[in-house]
């Protein structure tokens, strides 16, 4: 729903037909009720998405509960560690269960009292908190509109079958004769209504159920004039199916009751409406306007003051002010010598419409030619069982993995760096760590955002947990010994920087700026890496979300907001590429075929969030293009699932999903295919040699070959 109020697309649609109404209302007032029809046609078409980037205060957080702080007797209970780790570097085995003592996993320092359970903290910025009490409320008003409606209608459905029907008669000739001259092809009822009932009205949507109501007044009034002019004017209504418009002005009403681009909309269309009614039906009687005119003015005088504001079901004659407005239309207007002819203008009109109303609303804004459906009933074969499978080697999810020098880099947000390194036994051993407790900070305030390799040093950023401090928001310099010891020796200083990447000999840095909702990106010169200096920085309106390196890191992919920006320089922020994405990119990776996805979510008011895939390529121009957006549907986990931290191998994606287990894709030729599902979520991904591995919730291998690419790019599986 929040797209209908904060999408640019109603809004310019809406000028663009206020422009023109204002340019071409004397000349041609039909054209300008379709063009007011449209805009209500527009507000309830899918027309893009939720253009106002929305802004994350953290993307890379744990998918846990939202904040809860537990006791030390809680934590002890949830997070017992499996080992110690002491000053004189040897492991101390402390896990009750004697089968885990053999795990080598880092842990805090023995006697210190345990450190709280992970916790998320939402920040939520006011446009979010009004959004989360506007829309129920709204909601509310549409039910009751509903409700309201839905009584009055079947009241004035039970009123009108209670009125006679006309049958025959001098007013019910005069009534074919008027059929015949508008060009009906059938006979709509026609009903006297009582004494107390003074307006005529044409009611009904579909054939059958047309009925034509004139007042009792106007039978007995033998008036053959008065007759013909209002029976025709209600069976023009007819002709014009402007019972179907007023059917969508309700449903525009009650979805968007106090929306303004409905309330003006809804104005210029009841105008018109009457407007073209009284134009065609003049046209049709052959009678002079000031005759008409009369007609109107006498059946308006007949009201009492408390009726001439009436529902729009029945406009015949509304309020006094739009009553005069509709008179001076008519005195004014003068027809034009030369009509265009109905075989070249109205057709091309109405295409130029169509065409408008369908690029800006469904092809352009939601850009999708196909859905991915995650589910058992859609894989195409079986995932492949782990080769093999020990206790995990971190503490909780949520962090990251790299591999470098033969070492597996493992980032644990609330405690730090740990390395590791693989015996000839296939063991990982713990060889080096650079935690919060070695060098006596308190991890209750802090966390470990990222971490960069360069040569023998590693660039390592901390923030604040709150997002409104920055107290110790920084990116540590850490040297590495040849024994794989991590010493600090240097530092730099950052406003919660989130994400790091070394980019040739330059540091990128990207985080947040002053304000928790924007963003910032520094650049730093590390040729001499333990003094890197400043070369250029850029604030943003939103967070960086994307990092990514691309053309064997010959260039690096941003994303910001919605747009991806693409630099092929280390040393400036400005972009060689822009693309503008219709959601906002949380992921990105490139393919071994060039082919580069994008992951990117979209949060939908009370529809939850959607999630799509991107393929980007390279066109003949040799830049990036858009080449398919694929939205995922979860079948069974729903919104609450969705792709984390995913690898790319071949040209497949391995990705765990949160809340359902993993998936792996093939993402060749610009298309998206479920190739595989697991109930179990391997999470922690990454690449080591010929080995994929995952470290969460146990430490599993799989083999590259278990998914082996066919020359038909067809996986072939290896069972077990």
């Amino acid at each position: 729903m929040v797209h209908y109020f904060l999408s640019f697309q109603p809004i310019g649609f809406f000028f663009f037909v206020l422009i023109s109404t204002f340019l071409i209302r004397r000349r041609h007032p039909y054209l300008c009720y379709l063009l007011w029809i449209s805009v209500l046609i527009k507000l309830v078409l899918p027309f893009g998405f939720f253009e106002r980037n929305v802004t994350f205060a953290y993307w890379d957080l744990e998918v846990y509960e939202k904040i809860s702080v537990l006791t030390h007797e809680e934590v002890r209970v949830q997070s017992q560690p499996l080992h110690e780790y002491d000053s004189t570097r040897e492991l101390v085995l402390t896990s009750e269960n004697e089968s885990e003592n053999h795990i080598f996993a880092p842990s805090q320092p023995t006697g210190e009292a345990p450190r709280p359970s992970a916790y998320q903290l939402e920040f939520w910025n006011p446009v979010q908190i009004g959004l989360k009490f506007f829309f129920p409320i709204w909601i509310g008003i549409s039910l009751f509109l509903l409700v309201a409606k839905g009584i009055q209608f079947l009241r004035q459905r039970f009123a009108v079958a209670s009125m006679p029907e006309l049958k025959k008669g001098f007013v019910y000739q005069q009534y074919l004769q008027c059929v015949k001259m508008v060009g009906l092809s059938f006979v709509p009822v026609l009903r006297v209504a009582p004494e107390n009932f003074k307006s005529p009205c044409a009611l009904g949507v579909r054939k059958k159920h047309t009925v034509v109501v004139i007042p009792n007044s106007l039978l007995i009034s033998n008036d053959l004039r008065k007759i013909r002019i209002i029976v025709c004017h209600e069976l023009v209504h007819v002709k014009k199916r402007d019972p179907i418009v007023n059917l969508l002005r309700v449903a525009c009403m009650i979805l968007f009751h106090f929306h303004p681009l409905r309330l003006i909309a809804d104005r210029f269309i009841d105008a018109f409406q009457e407007i073209t009614t009284d134009l065609k039906s003049i046209e049709l009687l052959q009678i002079d306007k000031g005759e008409y005119v009369r007609v109107l003015l006498a059946k308006f005088m007949e009201l009492d003051k408390s009726n001439r504001s009436l529902s729009f079901s029945v406009p015949f004659l509304e309020g006094e002010l739009s009553f005069v407005k509709r008179l001076f239309y008519l005195k004014r207007y003068e027809p034009r010598q030369k009509k265009p002819s109905k075989f070249l203008f109205y057709p091309f009109l109405t295409a130029a419409v169509l065409c408008f109303l369908i690029q800006f609303s469904l092809f352009n804004s939601m850009a999708m030619n196909q859905s991915l459906i995650i589910g058992d009933n859609y894989v195409e074969s079986a995932f492949p069982e782990p080769r093999e499978v020990s206790p995990r080697l971190v503490h909780e999810r949520g962090g990251s993995a790299k591999i470098y020098r033969d070492r597996l880099w493992i980032l644990e947000p609330r405690y730090g760096l740990y390395v590791f390194q693989m015996d000839d036994a296939g063991r990982w051993n713990l060889s080096a760590s650079y935690t919060f407790e070695q060098v006596g900070d308190d991890n209750t305030d802090k966390r470990a955002n990222d971490f960069a390799l360069d040569g023998d040093y590693v660039y390592f950023a901390v923030g604040d947990v709150n997002p409104l401090s920055f107290v110790n928001s920084r990116i540590d310099i850490l040297k590495m010994a040849p024994d794989d010891s991590l010493t600090k020796v240097g530092e730099i200083a950052s406003s919660h920087p989130h994400l790091l990447h070394v980019f040739h000999h330059s540091l990128w840095a990207a985080g947040s700026s002053d304000m928790p909702t924007q963003g910032m990106i520094q650049i730093f010169n590390i040729e001499s890496p333990q003094t890197p200096s400043l070369i250029d920085y850029e604030f943003y309106d939103v967070l960086p979300s994307v990092l990514a390196p691309i053309d064997h890191e010959e260039g690096l992919i941003v994303s910001i907001g919605q747009e991806i920006q693409v630099f092929h320089d280390e040393t400036t922020l400005f972009p060689q590429e822009t693309l503008q994405l219709d959601q906002n990119a949380y992921w990105v990776g490139q393919l071994e075929d060039g082919t580069v996805l994008a992951l990117s979510v979209e949060n939908s008011g009370l529809s939850g969030k959607n999630f799509f895939i991107h393929t980007l390529n390279r066109r003949e121009s040799n830049r990036f293009a858009v080449e398919s957006s694929i939205q995922v549907f979860f079948e069974e986990a729903g919104d609450n699932a969705f792709f984390f931290e995913p690898i790319i191998f071949f040209n497949n994606l391995l990705s765990p999903v949160i809340n359902h287990g993993a998936v792996l894709l093939d993402a060749s030729d610009g298309h998206v295919r479920l190739i595989a599902q697991s109930d179990k979520s391997y999470e922690y991904l990454t690449i080591f040699q010929n080995k994929i591995i995952s470290l969460y919730p146990e430490t599993t291998v799989f083999y590259q070959d278990d998914f082996k690419q066919k020359d038909n790019n067809i996986l072939a599986w290896r069972m077990y």
